[in-house]
């Protein structure tokens, strides 16, 4: 995946994050798609059709609807993969309709297609999102910028981890569930991708060092929130406490803290189809 090649229709950024170049995935709040023709429409509303809404497929079946929903697709995975975010909205447009798309790491919850100019949704979202904080915005608060007071840190990721001039040091925030210590780490953009795709764990790997500056390894990943599956961390305790070797020392482990870290798209699989599956994520 290359999202330096995305080129959506139209994108929104903060003013406060405006690009130095025409896209920039990287930075951009909103994708937009546009479309003039029924048939490009990604999805069918329930009132247009004959069958049981618990059987009735909500995804238009012609070939430009399946390009639409690929493209779309393609288009909030390059985004999140470029960004730090629990969530993204895009927005397609078909004519003088148009439907709103909240993504996260469990799928997509589609709004019916509505008349953009007859009814003050689209206004409304555009005015919600606008006075929204960044948090409700989908940004993941845990990755930062370092302070000035990180400075001498910051020098040391430089010249460890041999980052390039102008590429961006970010600031990592660790918590650990056995402690409830919070921990710092601070490295560039993720070195390992696991998947290109908007759901699912969609683990990525950071190389990083900690406060005092020394080289460490930071995994990045949406586990699958089920009573019944094991932490990633607990299981490496129960590896060292049995001495199996060749396996990596835990430093700090724990689900991340705060609100949406963990996903919501499951909770509304009732609107869905009833061979959909959807696997609740936690952060």
């Amino acid at each position: 995946l290359e999202p330096d090649l995305i080129k959506p229709d139209l994108t929104a950024y903060s003013k406060d994050n405006f690009p130095t170049r025409r896209t920039d995935i990287s930075k951009a709040e909103i994708l937009f798609e546009f479309k003039l023709g029924a048939d490009d429409d990604g999805f069918l509303d329930r009132e247009n059709q004959s069958q049981e809404p618990s059987d009735a497929p909500f995804e238009h079946t012609s070939k430009k609807a399946r390009d639409t929903r690929n493209q779309l697709a393609t288009y909030v995975t390059a985004q999140l993969a470029a960004q730090f975010r629990t969530f993204a909205f895009s927005v397609l447009i078909i004519r003088d309709h148009a439907r709103l798309i909240r993504w996260d790491r469990s799928g997509a919850i589609v709004t019916e297609a509505f008349h953009y100019a007859k009814t003050q949704y689209l206004a409304e979202f555009f005015w919600r999102y606008n006075h929204a904080s960044p948090q409700d915005r989908g940004i993941d608060m845990t990755v930062t910028t370092p302070g000035l007071g990180d400075a001498p840190v910051v020098q040391q990721a430089r010249e460890k981890l041999q980052l390039k001039e102008g590429e961006d040091v970010l600031k990592f925030q660790v918590n650990d569930d056995k402690t409830g210590k919070i921990s710092y780490y601070f490295g560039g953009r993720p070195s390992f991708s696991a998947t290109a795709s908007p759901t699912g764990r969609c683990t990525r790997g950071i190389v990083v060092v900690d406060e005092k500056g020394e080289p460490a390894y930071l995994k990045d990943t949406w586990r699958i929130n089920l009573k019944h599956m094991t932490k990633e961390g607990e299981i490496y305790a129960k590896l060292h406490q049995s001495n199996v070797p060749n396996i990596p020392t835990v430093l700090a482990c724990g689900d991340v803290p705060g609100k949406h870290q963990a996903t919501y798209t499951h909770k509304r699989r009732k609107h869905a189809h009833r061979r959909a599956r959807f696997q609740p994520h936690q952060h």
